[in-house]
């Protein structure tokens, strides 16, 4: 965007595709225009197979393509899941699911200190498990589906579990 010296582009691709750019930075005014004003017209989806079956007739806001099941979506989403109250909600759930992660990898470095020695840290598989800990607790009330491993670590139903949210992930996208 610096190199065309504007807050605004326009890029055509083929002959009826034209793609917006708009620079937070050097216009913001510009760019809350086109998020709030401009919403129905820069909010189109396609039509998905994958995403009209997982989220069962597109009734998930983040699958749904424009209409009217979009806008009261993004009501609901806006009133309810966003709100000051669910964040106070949600936050507790968060700070204790940060805490079992650091005390995981803390005794996992302990661990590692000790003569036998166990490697190092994925972090990819971790913070994987972390989101998916903290789903659980937030859906189903509980960290574990069942005793999970030492050291705070997930069991083999959490790694199942985790395992296929990202199958499902990869397959949908």
């Amino acid at each position: 965007m610096a190199q065309f010296y504007t807050p605004i582009l326009c890029i055509r691709l083929g002959p009826s595709t034209h793609v917006m750019i708009v620079s937070c930075f050097s216009c913001p005014n510009l760019a809350c225009e086109f998020l709030r004003k401009q919403d129905e017209v820069f909010c189109s989806r396609p039509d998905i197979l994958s995403a009209d079956l997982i989220s069962d007739g597109y009734r998930a806001i983040g699958l749904s393509p424009s209409g009217d099941q979009w806008r009261s979506m993004k009501k609901l989403l806006i009133q309810d899941v966003l709100s000051t109250r669910m964040h106070k909600w949600i936050q507790p759930k968060q700070d204790e699911e940060a805490n079992h992660l650091l005390r995981y990898i803390w005794n996992h470095i302990q661990k590692q200190d000790a003569p036998t020695g166990v490697g190092l840290l994925n972090i990819r598989i971790i913070s994987q498990h972390f989101c998916g800990n903290l789903i659980r607790k937030m859906v189903f009330g509980i960290r574990f589906f069942g005793k999970g491993m030492e050291h705070e670590g997930p069991g083999e139903e959490e790694t199942e579990h985790v395992a296929s949210l990202f199958t499902i992930l990869k397959y949908l996208c």
